[in-house]
């Protein structure tokens, strides 16, 4: 098992890549806050229901933020509601440390349609040449 800390954040390997959360420690018990599109919405679980037996890493941040205030940010956003585009996973933990909401794999993605864009336009554009 990993060394888990309140404030830190914890990657889960799941089939698409990682989930990210904020780890907490509520009621004698680690948990685990995150924005799971599987429940649709920001929850607090207890962390081996969502590692449930996945490979799983510590992210490490410079938070702005002292932990329990990110626990606190984190906790304030259970049952705001799961979107891909606009608040995912990524973008609730960046939010929850202090920083603007983004996601790296979202960026990763738009970046990749656009060069695979451009590289259809060109072979197009030089067939008709």
């Amino acid at each position: 098992m990993i060394a888990l800390s309140p404030g830190g954040v914890i990657a889960v390997k799941c089939w698409w890549g990682e989930h990210w959360g904020i780890v907490s420690f509520e009621s004698g018990r680690w948990t685990l806050i995150s924005n799971r599109g599987a429940r649709n919405g920001v929850t607090e679980e207890p962390t081996e229901q969502v590692i449930n037996g996945a490979e799983c890493r510590i992210l490490e941040f410079a938070s702005p933020l002292p932990a329990y205030m990110v626990v606190e940010r984190a906790r304030s956003m259970i049952g705001s509601r799961y979107d891909l585009w606009k608040w995912n996973c990524e973008d609730f933990v960046y939010w929850a440390l202090g920083f603007p909401p983004r996601s790296p794999r979202r960026e990763a993605f738009v970046g990749l349609v656009g060069v695979i864009s451009l590289v259809v336009m060109l072979g197009a554009a030089t067939r008709r040449s």
